[in-house]
């Protein structure tokens, strides 16, 4: 009886050859694409798309995809070769975020706070560390207009969870 040996898939990029590239452009990489990707210290690749610049308002609005590591990112991606990444576009990173493997992030100048949202089923999460908020919303957000007319209606809301964030003591006051 004769078994057939299953050979390992070679086509891909090994891992270390990306980590590798990553080291030698200093972690950064810009595609031909505009997707700006970043392997942090930690291992985690995140992949960033500005969708746009209000500098009037003082805010920014960019498309994240997050990749728990390297292989992860050469596997969704089925990267054979380091100049293969410029395949990655802005649509890859919006299928990632309508995923739940990805997010959008607003940078909201005047508030000096960062405001995500990221689609968890059916539901966007809006939230922000930043200004201690947090909000369902029963549907997905996933134009940019959305997520403009969004920050625009509800800054007054923004600006009190902004007030409203709680003062941190001096450090001389923690007990440890």
């Amino acid at each position: 009886m004769m078994m057939k040996v299953l050979k390992e898939n070679t086509d891909i990029l090994p891992a270390k050859e990306l980590d590798d590239f990553f080291a030698v452009a200093g972690m950064h990489i810009k595609t031909k694409e505009e997707v700006y990707l970043e392997l942090h210290e930690t291992g985690q690749v995140i992949a960033t798309c500005p969708l746009s610049f209000d500098e009037k308002k003082g805010i920014s609005i960019d498309l994240l995809a997050d990749y728990d590591n390297v292989e992860q990112l050469i596997k969704v991606h089925g990267i054979k070769r380091t100049e293969d990444l410029n395949r990655i576009t802005q649509s890859d990173l919006w299928l990632r975020y309508l995923g739940g493997n990805g997010y959008v992030a607003a940078d909201i100048n005047e508030l000096d706070a960062e405001l995500c949202f990221r689609i968890v089923k059916s539901v966007t999460m809006v939230y922000s560390a930043d200004m201690n908020f947090y909000q369902e919303i029963i549907h997905v957000m996933s134009m940019k207009h959305q997520f403009e007319r969004y920050i625009d209606e509800n800054m007054h809301r923004f600006a009190v969870a902004v007030l409203m964030r709680p003062m941190l003591l001096p450090e001389k006051l923690y007990v440890p």
